[in-house]
């Protein structure tokens, strides 16, 4: 008679295999992003003199931080109204913004948003 090891109890890596799969779902969640949706929303939403950066989607909480650069205060507050008006983002915040004598695009801002888009 042969006896099986029991998955349960076993460790991987000196980690256990419910932290594994735990891990595993994680990064499995973060492949499945639908990026398409996501860029669309965010062009739709885009105008003159704003330039993005870095898109940080989160998959779990379903929001998303953006930071980028524009040619004035204005520009920001625009797309950030833009952003809010847009069918698949929900409660679009400016987290903070930065004046620099960076030229063409002298404010840096950071802003976050919820999406709503599909899954």
């Amino acid at each position: 008679r042969r006896v099986m090891p029991r998955l349960e109890t076993r460790r991987v890596g000196g980690r256990g295999l419910a932290e594994e799969i735990r891990d595993a779902n994680a990064v499995i969640e973060r492949m499945n992003v639908p990026w398409d949706a996501l860029f669309r929303e965010l062009e739709a939403a885009a105008g003159d003199g704003v330039a993005l950066l870095a898109i940080q989607p989160d998959p779990t909480s379903r929001r998303v931080r953006i930071a980028g650069e524009a040619r004035e205060l204005g520009a920001v507050l625009g797309y950030v109204e833009r952003l809010e008006a847009r069918e698949g983002l929900a409660h679009v915040h400016l987290l903070g913004h930065e004046m620099r004598d960076a030229a063409p695009r002298p404010v840096a801002f950071t802003l976050i948003a919820q999406w709503t888009g599909p899954r």
